[in-house]
């Protein structure tokens, strides 16, 4: 009798596997499909961007470029890098503000800590919004609920664009007679577009609930929840003012930070330039067709740039630096990424 009850426990056990075989090679598959998919992503954008520079280093001097590189002033990049990483406090400053609104309190440390981190995933992960997955992911470990954190990123990206356009057609207002037609062209533009973007914004739950059937919306509830409690943030005007403010600070920081680096090649060029000109650069850089804007950053820089007067040597010389610091940027953040359970 043991050993017939054996053999039929076997039995049974063979079947229940058989059963579920198929649905389980279905979920593997599922994943394989999806991991491949991912990394072939990734992939086709790195060939894009390595492309794109590829394409730019032929249309240089390339031995121009190198001597423009190494007569570099190493006291003020060194300032510009300074001025770089201080702003991801500004950033940080920025987004505590807006998690307080939600009775949270986390610490400057550690919000600065999450911005390294996210520059550091900005390099692999395969979206214009991976740096702010990372950092999301980080931060909701430590309690914080998803939909605050989203809502919170998506008000920081919101008003990130918010505060280029103001500042590109800001400057564009003082320097109306010294750009060419197809600089006000481009920058007038931008500053429709994000008019638009911000009107879609504000009423985007009543866009949804209009071109969308009723059976679609009930099953996409956690996007219109996620809407409205972004939303919320216009309740709390005085937050919306800080967080303005503190943008603003994040976003000169970048400006003139790219600024010294032109400086520290020697090249003497009006501010003003810079205020109007790298909003649009970094703008058409969230375009997701590369990892972390590479090629596309570095092209728009020298498209812009060249229409005042700049060529494109030191364009093109000035950009690999800034990416050089984004680089060292993303090294500081693995380095915490990697001793985050004991700092």
């Amino acid at each position: 009798m043991p050993v017939w009850n054996s053999l039929s426990a076997c039995r049974f056990h063979i079947l229940l596997l058989s059963h579920h075989v198929p649905y389980l090679m279905q979920i593997i598959q599922g994943l394989i499909k999806k991991i491949l998919t991912q990394r072939i992503k990734i992939v086709i954008k790195l060939i894009i961007g390595f492309s794109l520079l590829s394409y730019l280093f032929i249309k240089l001097d390339i031995e121009l470029t190198t001597e423009l590189l190494l007569k570099i002033n190493p006291w003020i990049f060194l300032l510009s890098f300074a001025l770089a990483l201080s702003r991801n406090i500004f950033g940080s400053f920025r987004w505590k503000i807006l998690l307080n609104s939600k009775n949270y309190n986390p610490s400057i440390l550690s919000l600065t800590k999450y911005y390294f981190i996210g520059i550091y995933f900005n390099f692999f992960l395969p979206t214009v919004i991976g740096g702010d997955i990372a950092r999301g992911y980080c931060l909701h470990s430590h309690g914080v609920r998803k939909k605050d954190i989203i809502s919170s990123i998506i008000i920081e990206r919101v008003m990130g664009i918010v505060v280029l356009v103001f500042l590109s057609l800001f400057s564009l207002s003082l320097s109306f007679n010294l750009i060419n037609n197809q600089t006000k062209i481009m920058v007038i533009t931008l500053g429709i577009f994000s008019i638009i973007l911000l009107f879609f914004y504000k009423k985007a739950d009543v866009f949804l609930r209009k071109i969308l059937p009723y059976v679609i919306i009930s099953k996409l509830h956690w996007v219109n929840n996620l809407i409205q409690n972004t939303k919320d943030y216009g309740k709390t005007p005085d937050v919306l003012i800080y967080c303005f403010l503190f943008t603003i600070l994040f976003q000169i920081f970048g400006v003139f930070s790219t600024y010294l680096i032109s400086s520290s090649l020697g090249y003497s060029i009006k501010f003003i330039y810079f205020l109007m000109l790298l909003p649009i650069v970094w703008i058409i850089s969230m375009i997701p067709i590369s990892i972390n804007g590479l090629g596309v950053r570095e092209g728009a820089f020298i498209l812009l740039f060249t229409k005042i007067g700049m060529t494109k040597e030191m364009a093109m010389a000035i950009s690999i630096l800034v990416l050089l610091q984004a680089v060292a940027q993303g090294v500081i953040g693995g380095i915490l990424f990697i001793l985050r359970r004991i700092i």
